[in-house]
């Protein structure tokens, strides 16, 4: 990411919150860096410097400040439009990658060399996978020691340290305090907080317009019975060891109530949960470029912040994807919910409605799909893709690149463009993936051919997945 210092400064002064988590001040005078937020007294520009990460802010030295929390901003947006290496890399960190691999192990996910991997960390971000993998893991625990009540050595394990010792030592060079100190500074704030792993609550921050309403409608219509389920305002889904909510908590931030059975499973709800609502998206960047388009420029007024729905699992969107073809939307969401109630795993305590995690590879590849009402074709197709990832050729955990994704789809049987285009859009969370040929956005574009469709989306780039968003948005 490459940062102008007086656009830096610029947006400092302002305040401007379009900027939080996209860069960091590091102030000299005071050794602390802030977000573009904080309410600190303005240091002199001469004092400033400004780093992309938060890693890199304390690899020269800085401390989080503790009036605006860096831990606390929004994550950063995608570095490229196109999904490109720094940013698979950086979701693979936030999934705890280099929790317990290495970064060779992380470099050979992504197919590349460790050397060209620190390379381009120092270039883009100046900083070391390590230490991005180090304050992430530091930042998660001062927020769970700050918004749970969980234990000090559980908020190690579940942000993802190898011990407690080396919890306390990341800590202490972090934040100058040790967690004891830390979460007693947060006494007596008077928040809510549970130590208990069946009631945790902790909090999602973004970047404001996101329109939640809207957000829930598209989910709505798509929701697995028995695995996922949309309320009035909320959206909540089994998970291995139990069952997550995600709802409104304010201006700034979502709420995710978490009820799991173990503390390695936190780590990646946070990351999932994010990723499925695209919480670090620029949307401020998004809808001002589309709001510039005529036919669009009604829709982003009329719902702004609308968000490209990512994956919660790669797996359970191809598979969904894939019944969803030629098919109404609420007769794929029957279909998908009865291989999950013969195939998908118990689980228990959950609420009314849920109760079943979404089939495995291993569970589907060699069923007979179509006893629950499936075409052969389609049948044939999905164990296709679980054979796939089982053997490794096709890998849906966001290591590979996005337009690399939607070829290797297009080599499975019974996947054609249509459903390629849609993995591209969601499990490749590529912003600039679009589906010419979905008849829902013909539609909303009057009825035109899918070439015409095509023609008409340029004008959208680099921008068209959220454009497709806001054309479904507007025939539903």
């Amino acid at each position: 990411m490459e940062l102008d210092a007086d656009h830096c400064y610029e947006a400092l002064q302002a305040r401007d919150r379009r900027f939080d988590g996209v860069f960091y001040a590091g102030v000299t005078s005071t050794g602390v860096y802030c977000r573009p937020v904080c309410p600190s007294r303005m240091p002199r520009r001469h004092n400033v410097c400004f780093f992309a990460h938060p890693a890199a802010a304390e690899d020269a030295g800085f401390r989080p400040c503790k009036r605006c929390r860096p831990e606390s901003a929004p994550g950063s947006p995608a570095w490229d439009p196109n999904g490109d290496l720094l940013g698979r890399a950086l979701a693979l960190i936030d999934d705890g990658a280099l929790d317990s691999g290495s970064v060779v192990d992380l470099a050979g996910r992504l197919h590349l060399a460790d050397r060209h991997l620190r390379r381009v960390f120092a270039e883009r971000l100046g900083t070391s996978p390590l230490s991005v993998a180090r304050t992430r893991r530091a930042h998660l625990a001062r927020r769970l020691l700050d918004e749970t009540g969980l234990g000090v050595t559980d908020v190690a394990f579940a942000a993802g340290f190898g011990s407690v010792r080396q919890f306390n030592e990341v800590m202490r060079a972090t934040f100058g305090a040790s967690p004891s100190q830390l979460r007693h500074s947060r006494a007596g704030t008077g928040e809510p907080r549970s130590g208990d792993l069946r009631s945790l609550t902790i909090r999602l921050p973004f970047r404001a317009p996101l329109d939640w309403e809207a957000t829930l409608h598209v989910l709505r219509l798509k929701t697995t019975p028995l695995v996922e389920e949309v309320a009035s305002d909320s959206y909540r889904r089994t998970v291995a060891g139990g069952w997550v909510e995600v709802r409104p908590g304010g201006e700034w931030h979502l709420l995710l109530d978490a009820d799991v059975d173990q503390i390695r499973h936190l780590t990646p709800l946070v990351a999932r949960a994010r990723r499925l609502f695209d919480l670090d998206a620029d949307i401020e960047t998004v809808d001002r470029s589309l709001g510039r388009d005529p036919l669009l420029a009604p829709l982003v007024g009329r719902h702004p912040g609308l968000r490209l729905l990512g994956a919660w699992d790669g797996f359970e969107t191809v598979v969904r994807t894939i019944i969803g073809q030629l098919v109404s939307v609420r007769a794929a969401s029957t279909t998908t919910g009865r291989v999950c109630r013969w195939l998908g795993q118990e689980v228990a305590g959950t609420p009314e409605g849920l109760g079943r995690l979404f089939v495995t590879p291993a569970a589907v590849v060699g069923t007979e799909l179509e006893a629950v009402g499936m075409t052969r074709a389609k049948a044939g197709a999905i164990r296709a893709v679980a054979r796939a990832v089982l053997d490794g050729d096709i890998v849906l955990d966001g290591s590979v690149g996005a337009a690399e994704l939607e070829r290797a789809m297009l080599e499975l049987p019974g996947v054609g463009p249509w459903t390629a285009a849609l993995v591209r859009m969601r499990v490749g969370h590529d912003p600039d993936a679009f589906v010419a040929g979905d008849l829902g956005v013909r539609r909303a574009l009057g009825g035109v051919s899918a070439a015409a469709a095509e023609e008409r989306s340029q004008a959208w780039r680099p921008w068209r997945a959220y454009a497709a968003m806001y054309l479904w948005r507007s025939i539903t």
